[in-house]
């Protein structure tokens, strides 16, 4: 049982450390390289002229160095990766301008909702003075859809980003359903999940953390290296731009694989907890009471 642990472990440095010189810290460090080459030699070309020039020795030195360098800034980063994911979703932001931008979103999603209204009715018939959908008014049907499913139902849950929205919704949606507050009931769910299942929750939070982080290293980029190219700021900024766009995507799959692992496995809570499973009827209000049970420790709602 120990070896098994220990390969377990080997395993799972080796993963990170591969993560780390293959993942954004390490295209932030190469970035910087780049961009003080640039700055000392003139050009890339002359700068790895000059690096070819070098000893054997010494160039396997540097690359050491970088490599390592990589490595603990990624760590450091790793750290505050919580916290640059909340602020990403807007809950470190001030009062104020939180408040004012969930505001724009719920204008937003009222005029989605009227808009995806008045298709809807015409698509079902509803409206008999209209004629039916055309391709573009389906296209607009089904992306309605789309962005209304990845926002909050209730219009005081908004919050000042998308991403915050995508991932709020997710929360919502489990609330709706079945009563239950999924950040409280969350760590219990856990430990009831298959592990097939808790594989792939870890895998899909773990593509969003690194595209969120990939947003932190492109802003460092543009401030660090941006004194020292011309080109390092907007290409950082762009860099940033994208990779939190990646991180809407990998918000969404996380999102959806949270609400699916309450959807077919949170029966399983009641079960590990003794408690009778709820009929539909009532499973919204006994799961206000089993978050209240886990969080308080009252059986009481």
């Amino acid at each position: 049982m120990f070896q098994t642990f220990e390969e377990e472990l080997g395993k799972s440095v080796a993963e990170r450390l591969a993560e780390h010189l293959f993942g954004p810290a390490a295209l932030f460090g190469l970035g910087l390289v780049a961009a003080w080459a640039v700055r000392a030699q003139g050009s890339l070309l002359a700068a790895w002229r000059a690096w070819r020039a070098r000893p054997v020795p010494e160039q396997a030195l540097g690359v050491f160095l970088w490599a390592v360098a990589v490595v603990v800034l990624a760590a450091v980063v790793g750290t505050l990766r919580d916290f640059w994911l909340r602020t990403l979703e807007g809950y470190t932001w001030p009062g104020p301008l939180r408040r004012g931008l969930a505001r724009v979103w719920a204008r937003r999603a009222r005029r989605w909702r009227q808009d995806w209204q008045a298709l809807k009715a015409r698509q079902m018939g509803l409206d008999a003075s209209a004629a039916s959908l055309s391709r573009q008014e389906r296209e607009r049907l089904a992306a309605l859809e789309v962005r209304l499913h990845h926002l909050p139902p209730r219009e005081d849950a908004f919050m000042p980003t998308a991403l915050g929205n995508v991932l709020a919704a997710a929360e919502a949606a489990v609330r709706h359903r079945y009563g239950l507050d999924p950040i409280v009931a969350w760590p219990h769910l856990w430990l009831v999940l298959p592990d097939p299942v808790r594989e792939a929750l870890t895998q899909a939070r773990q593509a969003l953390d690194r595209a969120a982080e990939g947003v932190l290293f492109g802003l460092l980029f543009a401030l660090v290296a941006g004194p020292w190219a011309w080109w390092a700021a907007p290409l950082g900024l762009l860099a940033a731009v994208w990779a939190y766009r990646v991180a809407l995507v990998r918000a969404v799959a996380f999102g959806e694989l949270v609400r699916a692992a309450f959807d077919l496995y949170r029966m399983g809570l009641y079960d590990a907890l003794g408690w009778p499973r709820p009929s539909p009827e009532e499973e919204t209000e006994a799961g206000k009471r089993l978050t209240a049970f886990l969080w308080r420790g009252v059986r009481g709602a």
